[in-house]
């Protein structure tokens, strides 16, 4: 009938893994004693509802409405647990948006650079440095539909660059056009315009105000993609780079080809919509109607969820990550960490998809050409369970390049029970992910 999880640490107050009570937040670094999975059987849980007892009632007809309250209580939390489809979403809502009481980052104080790139439609960027040390400098790059808040959220105990500062780096994010921070987000770009304009400038304006002649780079996900790009296109200052889930090849789940395929992003742009969003506060019929809809699409995931962002995000981009790697805190809030993605650039990516490798606007092989660029130091770094952009992409671009360059200047690592967004946040990222990313920048 019903399944649960839990984890028994020393700390006596602590039984269900997670801890979604915030006050016992530091039962992460207790002794884990062991784990199991409590299954109640439809007979046990009849046996379960006939122990239901209201004390202290001044009569039956008080202990009959108080039994038949808990029983709808009880009743309406199994269904929202355990209902699947049928369950109701779970929609932000208006008080959502009051702010969150959040802890400060084990960090140095941020310091915010604003930058234009080059051209007459040049764009207002943002780099945040964390100068907690002499390594590096390290440029940090977000993906599409985010911003660079995925490396420094403090919904997780430990993020990204408070791992890298806690190792002396000197910490760089850089937030692209397309950050969900910046009101360039809103207008229709590409890929290319990314890979020409905007990495470019930003790693030329991180050597000019550390005056290295080299950095290093960590990009992810779409900010990978144009990374690669920007590489193929004659990128220089860079002496070595992380590329986390994709690179110059993208292939991606089943739903995702399929879509590519049906060229679903130009059929939106014939309809007028020009950009998507994973936010939705409209719990109310007809409003809902997508989110309803969504409902049924066949995320191929073996874990419910009632959370219409996450049905969203999952339909715009795939599966971003394993629930099972996310604390309860940043599954609650995950509306800080997304945001819009424009329709355009969808359609180049669809175009990438569809032809196997990154290509530009126009769908031409502009870049794979150019391969000897990639003649540098390079990791990559892949979930083992990602379906967003299948493992065999990163292993595709690697063994390209061992075959053309050999194998001494590059490293893959497939991270075991992690998906996509998870080796950037996932709760013990920390522990599975961060050191492989450490281990690789101090080697180079």
């Amino acid at each position: 009938m019903a399944a649960d999880r839990y984890a028994v640490r020393a700390n006596p107050r602590v039984r269900r893994a997670g801890c979604a009570d915030a006050r016992l937040r530091g039962c992460a670094a207790a002794r884990l004693l062991g784990k199991a999975t409590l299954i109640v059987t439809p007979e046990n849980f009849l046996k379960q509802t006939r122990t239901i007892e209201v004390t202290h009632a001044p009569d039956l007809k008080t202990r009959l409405e108080w039994t038949l309250k808990f029983g709808k209580f009880f009743a309406d939390v199994l269904f929202t647990e355990y209902g699947g489809v049928a369950a109701p979403l779970q929609f932000l809502a208006s008080g959502d948006l009051s702010p969150r009481l959040k802890r400060a980052l084990r960090a140095p104080a941020p310091q915010l650079t604003w930058f234009n790139t080059p051209g007459p439609n040049g764009k207002t960027l943002k780099l945040t440095r964390y100068h907690a040390g002499a390594k590096g400098p390290v440029l940090l790059v977000h993906g599409s539909g985010v911003s660079s808040r995925i490396f420094s959220t403090d919904l997780i105990d430990t993020n990204l660059v408070e791992f890298l500062c806690a190792a002396g780096y000197d910490v760089w994010l850089v937030d692209l056009r397309v950050s969900v921070e910046l009101p360039s987000a809103l207008e229709p770009t590409t890929a290319d315009a990314i890979a020409h304009e905007d990495i470019p400038a930003a790693v030329a304006q991180v050597r000019q105000l550390t005056g290295k002649d080299e950095i290093q780079v960590v990009a992810h996900c779409f900010g990978a993609v144009a990374f690669t790009m920007s590489l193929l296109s004659g990128l220089k200052g860079v002496r070595s780079a992380l590329l986390s889930q994709v690179s110059a090849h993208l292939i991606p789940g089943e739903l995702q080809r399929i879509k590519a395929g049906l060229h679903m992003p130009q059929i939106l742009e014939h309809l007028g919509i020009e950009d998507l969003t994973v936010l939705t506060w409209a719990d109310d019929w007809p409003h809902n109607l997508l989110d309803e809809a969504l409902r049924l699409y066949p995320a191929g995931h073996d874990e419910g969820c009632g959370n219409a962002l996450r049905h969203r995000a999952t339909f715009l981009y795939g599966l971003l990550y394993e629930h099972a790697q996310l604390s309860e805190q940043l599954h609650a809030n995950l509306q800080e960490l997304f945001g819009v993605h424009d329709v355009e650039l969808f359609s180049q990516l669809a175009a990438m998809i569809r032809a196997g490798h990154v290509v530009d606007a126009h769908g031409d092989n502009v870049y794979l050409p150019n391969l000897e660029r990639m003649n540098l130091p390079l990791c990559f770094v892949h979930g083992a369970e990602n379906r967003c952009y299948l493992p065999v992409s990163t292993e595709t671009t690697f063994n390209a390049l061992v075959e053309r360059f050999g194998e001494a200047q590059y490293e893959r690592h497939v991270i075991p029970g992690y998906g996509h967004l998870d080796c950037i946040f996932g709760k013990n990222a920390a522990v599975d992910v961060y050191p492989v990313i450490v281990r690789y920048l101090e080697g180079h």
